[in-house]
Formats: C-alpha cells, sequence, structure tokens
C-alpha cells in the first residue's frame, strides 16, 4: 500500500497537456506520437514490424552494506552483511535496438514500489495530490521511459525479516547508497531493459536518468542527486529541506505530524532503525506518554533514559539538505572516509546543478482543477520532450501565461545567487531548463 501524509503535502497534481493524455490541443494518438518522436531523429518508438508489449519485470538485488548501522540494538536473526532490496522496472513498447531515458520513483513514507503500467497513458484531471504522481509515474512506459521503481529499507518486501533493511529516513550514508548501487545495476543491464546509456557524458557508468517522488520519495531525491553526477534531472514533491526543523520547530515538538508518521509506519508494517522506533513507542498515537513530550529537551530527555545520546537522535533527522549545505559552507567533506557507507574521498563537498522541479500550493485547499501542469522538466532533463511545446508561468503570481483560470500552481526554486525574475521559461527542448541549472537549485530550497 501506499502511504499518503496529508501534513506534508504541498498541492501536487501532474497532466501532462499536450504530452500525455488529458490535455488540450490534439488527440490523444497524436500527442502520443508526437512525444514518442525523438528530438534529434524522426525514429519512432516501437516502429519495428512485431515491438514488444509494455512489459513489468521484478528483481531482487542486494546492496552490498549491512541491513543494520545499529547491530548493538537489533535482532542478531535479522542482520545480514547485505541489504536486500525489490525493485520493479516498467518497460514501454520497444524494438530490439530501441534505447529510453529512465525515470526512478520512490514511494512515500510507509509505501512501497509502484509495479502497475496506466492502461491509456493519461492522468485524469480530477486525481487529487499523491495519487497524481503515483497515476504519473505509472503513464510514463506508454510515452517513450523505462520506470523503475524500488522498495526503500525497512518498507514492502524490504525489510530486515526478507533480508532487507532497517529504514533510516534517507540516510545518506545507508539509503542514498542503495539507490547508487541501483544506478550501478541499471547501467549494467542496461542492454536488455533498454535504457539508455550516456557513453560520452565524462561520467563513469552512466546513464539517462530523472528522478520522481513524494514526501519519502521526494526526500531521496535531493541527495542521490547531489552524490551521484548520473542524474539529470528531479521532481520532488512535498518533501523536505530540513527534517529537523518540520519534526521540531522551535524546539516545540509537532506532535500530530509525529504522531502521523508513527501511526503510518505501524499500518504500513515499516521496520524502523531502533532509534525512530522507540521515538515512535514514546510519540505514537497509542503513547499515554506521548503528551508529555512537548519540546526537544523532553523528547531528548526520554529518549537518553533508554541510552540513545542526543547526536544519535539529532543525526537521523539532520543529514539530509541542510547538512549538505552546510558540508558545502564550511568546505568540509560530507562524510568521513571509512565511516560505513560514506563515498566520500575526503575533499570539501562541492554541491552540483540539477534542473529541479518543485511543486507546492501553500495555504490552500487541494483543487486538483487548479494545478494543472506540463511535465516538460523532467521530459528534457531526459533528453526528451514533446514538440512545439513551451510553458511559461508568472514567478510571483504563479499563474500560467495565456492559460486563463488554471493559475495558482506554484513552482518555487529560491535561489539566493540570483535575482528574482518576472517569468520563467520551461522548455521540453531544454533551452530554458538550463537557465535553472546555474545554481544548485535543491540546496537552497526552504521547505
Amino acid at each position: 500500500m501506499r502511504g499518503y501524509n496529508s501534513l506534508l503535502s504541498l498541492l501536487l497534481l501532474f497532466t501532462l497537456t499536450g504530452c500525455i493524455g488529458g490535455g488540450s490541443g490534439g488527440s490523444d494518438d497524436a500527442t502520443v506520437e508526437q512525444e514518442n518522436q525523438n528530438d534529434d531523429s524522426d525514429h519512432v518508438l516501437g516502429d519495428c514490424e512485431i515491438p514488444l508489449p509494455p512489459e513489468v519485470r521484478q528483481y531482487t538485488l542486494d546492496s552490498p552494506l549491512p541491513n543494520s548501522f545499529d547491530r548493538d540494538r537489533t535482532d542478531d536473526t535479522t542482520e545480514a552483511d547485505i541489504t536486500r532490496f525489490h525493485v520493479a522496472v516498467m518497460l514501454p513498447e520497444r524494438c530490439a535496438e530501441d534505447r529510453f531515458p529512465v525515470v526512478i520513483e520512490s514511494h512515500g513514507y510507509s509505501g512501497s514500489l509502484d509495479s502497475e503500467i496506466d492502461e491509456d497513458g493519461s492522468v485524469a484531471a480530477d486525481t487529487p495530490h499523491f495519487p497524481a504522481i503515483d497515476e504519473l509515474f505509472a503513464t510514463l512506459p506508454r510515452h517513450g521511459y523505462v520506470g523503475v521503481s524500488f522498495d526503500e529499507r525497512g518498507h514492502g518486501n524490504s525489510t530486515p525479516q526478507n533480508g532487507g533493511g532497517y529504514a533510516r529516513i534517507i540516510a545518506p550514508r545507508a539509503e542514498t547508497q542503495d539507490a547508487r548501487y541501483l544506478l550501478d545495476w541499471l547501467y549494467e543491464q542496461a542492454p536488455s531493459l533498454h535504457i539508455e546509456r550516456q557513453e560520452d557524458s565524462g561520467v563513469a557508468r552512466d546513464i539517462n536518468a530523472g528522478l520522481i517522488g513524494y514526501s519519502y520519495g521526494g526526500g531521496y531525491q535531493f541527495g542521490l542527486s547531489q552524490l551521484d553526477d548520473r542524474i539529470d534531472t528531479i521532481v520532488p514533491n512535498g518533501t523536505w529541506h530540513s527534517l529537523l526543523y518540520s519534526l521540531l520547530p522551535g524546539d516545540a515538538v509537532k506532535r500530530s505530524f509525529t504522531g502521523l508518521l508513527c501511526l503510518l509506519a505501524e499500518t504500513g508494517n515499516t521496520v524502523n532503525t531502533p532509534a525512530v522506533a522507540r521515538m515512535c513507542e514514546l510519540m505514537g498515537p497509542a503513547s499515554l506518554q506521548a503528551n508529555l513530550i512537548r519540546t526537544r529537551a523532553d523528547l531528548i530527555g526520554a529518549m537518553e533514559a533508554d541510552g540513545y545520546t542526543e547526536a544519535e537522535v539529532v543525526e537521523l533527522f539532520d543529514r539530509h539538505t541542510r547538512h549538505l549545505q552546510r558540508s558545502a559552507e564550511q568546505g568540509q567533506p560530507w562524510c568521513q572516509p571509512g565511516e560505513l557507507g560514506c563515498s566520500s574521498n575526503g575533499d570539501a563537498f562541492v554541491p552540483r546543478s540539477v534542473p529541479t522541479l518543485l511543486l507546492q500550493q501553500p495555504g490552500r485547499a487541494v483543487q486538483p482543477d487548479r494545478c494543472l501542469l506540463e511535465l516538460g522538466l523532467l521530459q528534457a532533463g531526459c533528453g526528451r520532450g514533446c514538440a512545439g511545446v513551451d510553458s511559461v508561468y508568472r514567478r510571483r503570481t504563479h499563474e500560467p501565461v495565456g492559460q486563463s483560470g488554471r493559475g495558482q500552481c506554484q513552482l518555487w526554486w529560491p535561489d539566493r545567487h540570483r535575482p528574482d525574475p518576472e517569468l520563467v521559461r520551461f522548455s521540453p527542448q531544454g533551452r530554458g531548463v538550463r537557465r535553472l541549472s546555474e545554481h544548485s537549485i535543491g540546496m537552497h530550497f526552504r521547505g
């Protein structure tokens, strides 16, 4: 099942107008054919006498990292020197020589991988919020993308009882390294999975890859795109910049938020690392002690009584975008070589520029019909697109120019190093998108 968290949400709704069904300006057949046109050739995807039909393949991978980073506190019978996780690969209609960009999706907290291809390749305009992202991902194989979805540590079938890991809340030395191993595997399997390699990019073992996901599946994108040069574009939705601040704003415990997260973990059978599991015992909806834990000091005091240090607790929620940003500002490596899961060579962390689309609609009720977007950024970042479609959004009013009545969908990419332009252009051919790449946009997102 999927975990939908309304308290995390920023209004999220994608429809690929003019590119994937549900848009205006032409029939579905015409728009699909247009989407399937390669930017630099007349080749139509699946243009052979008998193309293979769309297909879903299931795989089990073994990340070389151990499934537990806390062996003094986890069950010896479930500990392993590797972490097994499950992957679904959704292939489009294809001919033997076809190669496609790959879009990698990860689920929300307490969720699991997606493994169904949409039947007609369209997203219903009235699908609200996070489910619309699931629908969007399911349509991608109908439009010339390989879709890859996987279970994070502690989720779905990737739990310790099945050889999987303990959830560490998208830790850069755990979940992010698992995802990097997935990228390695996709490169090795590229010929059989019809994935486009990028041999001349100057990046080792490179593939044409974008990321998409919401909430927990949005959080994984920032670290992965900053620590692995193979990621070409990201589309994070309803996620965090500082998870520590999200949980403890002003050092006050946001009890409704933490209670809901713990409830999702329980109902979704998420297996958390021991520190997070203990926090849920203390602050979950069934805890009689929850009302007594109102401040950061209260929480740390309760955790210290069980042998956890403040540093252990804080690290789990403060090792994401803000940690990478601080490392860059201080000229420090993001981790120390020799630490378990550390991929740094000891040099100061340098953020990389990644075309990024962040969506939100703060302070409003969810109104799907008021947030109709094209996914031009993802298409451009992956080198594909819809010919002749340019989407222009007004930065301050957030109303699409020339699309009366469809406004109020905010595209937010704050960047303190540049002026705030009145207009920003997303071009499916990539011209305007590259303007957004001059600075590390994701590193400056204040969520």
